[in-house]
């Protein structure tokens, strides 16, 4: 199965929250909106994330942008704004505090409960996404 990002919906989103998102982050969310993920959002979720995360009380920095979010939103999934590196960053809501994860890192950590496996099909062993890009 091919995932596709429509580039007038990716180019929407920037301009709405002033950023440009990695390649690695728009895969995450291209893939993340065809598994029903509890914690990652899809692209049309980002724009929504992101204006909850900076009207929060302890607010995200205006250099993030919100991917996803802990299902009782006790922590959001952020990235850099500006589209260079593709780190997740984990945010606390509860003291603010942050702790940045290479992405690969972070999807380790996470794979499972990415992966709703009430809908999701099963994911066999060597799994894994490739992105190829024009």
């Amino acid at each position: 199965e091919r995932i596709t990002v429509e580039l007038a919906s990716v180019r929407d989103v920037e301009a709405a929250l002033s950023c440009e998102l990695h390649p690695d982050v728009l895969a995450l969310v291209a893939v993340a909106g065809t598994v029903n993920s509890e914690y990652i959002g899809s692209l049309e979720d980002v724009e929504p994330l992101t204006e909850d995360a900076r009207r929060h009380p302890k607010a995200i920095a205006p250099n993030r942008v919100a991917i996803g979010s802990h299902p009782d939103r006790h922590a959001w999934y952020l990235v850099t704004a500006n589209g260079k590196g593709s780190r997740i960053i984990e945010r606390d809501n509860f003291d603010g505090s942050e702790v940045r994860y290479p992405l690969v890192d972070w999807l380790d950590r996470h794979v499972d409960a990415l992966l709703d496996r009430r809908t999701a099909p099963a994911t066999p062993e060597g799994f894994r996404v490739e992105v190829i890009w024009p």
